[in-house]
């Protein structure tokens, strides 16, 4: 089976071609107001890589659970805490169009309390 690069994909793909090509771990510390006026911003939005999108989001159901009268406010402003939030969604909430399209390549996510 021919790699990303053989047929002209950028190296990233590579996770998508062939099964298990990497493993990714990382560790993330953050307290409530950095997660969601940061990391959220910048690694949910649409523009950000689909996997870290997708732990990205994981991580925001999870806040939802511990704080969810700080996490209803930042779904709500989302989409103004960072310029490139909605750059790839139109006509759509950028909101959604991010979880879609995270979960149509790495699955649903378990948890979605922003839809209760």
């Amino acid at each position: 089976m021919p790699l990303g690069h053989e047929v002209g994909l950028n190296h990233g793909f590579n996770i998508l071609i062939v099964p298990n090509a990497v493993a990714v771990r990382f560790v993330a510390q953050m307290n409530a107001r950095e997660f969601f006026t940061n990391f959220a911003p910048l690694r949910c939005s649409a523009s950000a890589q689909a996997k870290i999108r997708h732990i990205c989001w994981g991580m925001f159901a999870v806040a939802w659970g511990l704080w969810p009268a700080l996490a209803r406010l930042a779904w709500d402003d989302l989409p103004n805490l960072h310029r490139d939030f909605c750059t790839k969604a139109k006509g759509k909430d950028c909101r959604l169009y991010a979880i879609e399209d995270a979960e149509s390549l790495f699955g649903p996510l378990p948890d979605k309390p922003w839809e209760r």
